[in-house]
């Protein structure tokens, strides 16, 4: 961000805050985490953004920016339950994190910048902004980016190709997962609310990868149930097994015990 474009202060308004019900329902230290989030996003150039010099800030790095987060693995946790609130979102091309509400009142603000260097009246472009505040529940119906050419019929053909989409992809893991199929439908609502890129539907084919490889090593465990899995997916993204040394030999004797054993059958067959 120019200096000319910056701003003394961040505006910080206490009834966007205090009413905003999935930060309410945030514990308070991840609120307070989200707080040094706005923090950084307001000072970065594109501002609302979770950048820095226009690539996303990764999560290993931004547990090294916040204070008294301790780990990369707490700070996942952290925006794990950021994430299943839709506290912030994220931008499709590159997957970096954004505060919808503050790149809404930054676009505002640069529109009424250039209204007045024209000469025109920025109190006229008030209107529109409060109209989109006021809609209320009705907000979470329509898109906030909904434009005059983009109509409501439009917008709901979108969602319904995002929707099959997004059908899709669950059903292709569905099939080839390793869970004991049950609860599909609880599931599948949480593909919804996890999945929602391709960085997601990376993340979630690699935990499903980690998660089988697991219980071949393990085949004394019992699988989880579909609803269960896809709730915990996060966990196995960056999972690593504690110690497979022996599953390694198991698989190495395996592998010589079938060697010997089609050796013996040529033998026979011979």
């Amino acid at each position: 961000m120019s200096k000319k474009d910056d701003l003394p202060a961040m505006p910080f308004y206490i009834g966007d805050w205090a009413k905003a019900p999935e930060v309410k329902a945030l514990p308070l230290d991840t609120r307070m985490v989200w707080m040094e989030m706005l923090f950084i996003m307001w000072e970065s150039r594109e501002r609302g953004y979770l950048t820095i010099a226009g690539k996303p800030i990764i999560s290993e790095v931004l547990c090294n920016m916040i204070p008294g987060v301790k780990s990369h693995k707490e700070m996942l946790s952290h925006l794990k339950k950021m994430e299943h609130f839709e506290v912030y979102k994220r931008r499709d091309h590159d997957g970096a994190i954004y505060s919808p509400n503050m790149v809404k009142k930054e676009e505002v603000r640069r529109k009424k910048q250039t209204a007045g260097r024209m000469g025109g009246n920025p109190g006229l472009l008030n209107q529109e902004d409060n109209q989109q505040d006021n809609q209320g529940s009705e907000q979470s119906e329509q898109p906030s980016g909904l434009t005059k050419r983009e109509t409501e019929t439009e917008y709901k053909n979108k969602k319904k190709i995002e929707l099959k989409k997004q059908r899709k992809r669950f059903e292709n893991i569905w099939s080839r997962g390793v869970f004991v199929k049950t609860g599909k439908k609880e599931a599948f609502r949480h593909f919804q609310t996890s999945v929602k890129d391709i960085k997601d539907w990376r993340d979630i084919n690699i935990a499903h990868d980690k998660y089988k490889r697991h219980l071949e090593l393990n085949d004394w465990k019992r699988p989880q149930t579909g609803k269960v899995w896809f709730n915990n997916w996060h966990d196995w993204v960056d999972f690593q097994e504690p110690d497979d040394s022996d599953a390694k030999e198991r698989e190495r004797l395996e592998k010589i015990k079938k060697l010997e054993q089609e050796v013996k059958e040529g033998k026979d067959n011979a």
